[in-house]
């Protein structure tokens, strides 16, 4: 007689049961780059149409993404706006505030910090459309604090340089650094006007480096301490 099989014995020809395979879970979209993606979309549009003339749709599009995923990240148009701003500084910001706090003063430093800021913007013609854009619109607001924080470090350099004695004393700081932004950023800003009046075979490098060494003199030469 054949063996009664108990309720745990196998059948024969049973199928060895089997786990059900876990579910697959969606495929989330990489946040840092969707982040990254809509603020190179954003800044391409603002950089065309400014804050005002951009929608939030048009980024979307370009990003390839929703404009409740813009709103996620970046909560409004406002707020992307200032983001791309920031970013476009971050780099420049740290490594000028880290010369700028580390050394004490001297006409080498501000020469090299001048010379920085000259570089950046001339590697760098976003940030002039961006200025453009913000003095358009009348946006008094800065590069997300950034900004900020460069004006006060040098406000406070060259009033630590005339303690010291190498800039004049009768000039305001506040002053001294407003021609010091005025003269590199204007430059670019009107640079093609002013390029018609050299030889037109100038490369705009070689007008540039004429320009950086006339302000350089013209600067450094105003402000230097006079010997009594």
């Amino acid at each position: 007689m054949l063996a009664v099989l108990g309720p745990d014995m196998p059948k024969a020809n049973a199928k060895p049961q089997t786990s059900p395979a876990p579910k697959k879970k969606p495929k989330k979209r990489d946040a840092d780059a969707t982040r990254a993606a809509i603020l190179h979309a954003a800044e391409i549009e603002f950089l065309e149409h400014g804050l005002r003339g951009t929608a939030v749709s048009t980024i979307a599009t370009r990003a390839g993404v929703t404009k409740s995923l813009i709103h996620h990240h970046f909560g409004s148009k406002s707020n992307l706006w200032q983001t791309v701003k920031a970013e476009r500084m971050a780099a420049y910001a740290k490594d000028q505030i880290t010369m700028l706090d580390s050394e004490p003063l001297d006409e080498s430093l501000a020469i090299r910090s001048m010379v920085s800021y000259f570089r950046f913007l001339q590697e760098t013609p976003e940030v002039i459309q961006l200025l453009c854009w913000m003095f358009i619109e009348q946006d008094d607001r800065d590069f997300g604090g950034i900004a900020l924080q460069l004006v006060d470090s040098g406000i406070a350099k060259f009033a630590e340089g005339q303690r010291i004695g190498v800039i004049r004393p009768d000039l305001d700081p506040r002053l001294i650094l407003a021609a010091y932004l005025s003269l590199v950023q204007h430059w670019f800003q009107d640079r093609d006007f002013f390029a018609a009046r050299f030889d037109s075979k100038m490369p705009k490098e070689q007008l540039d480096e004429a320009y950086l060494q006339a302000v350089l003199k013209i600067f450094f030469d105003g402000i230097r301490a006079r010997e009594t």
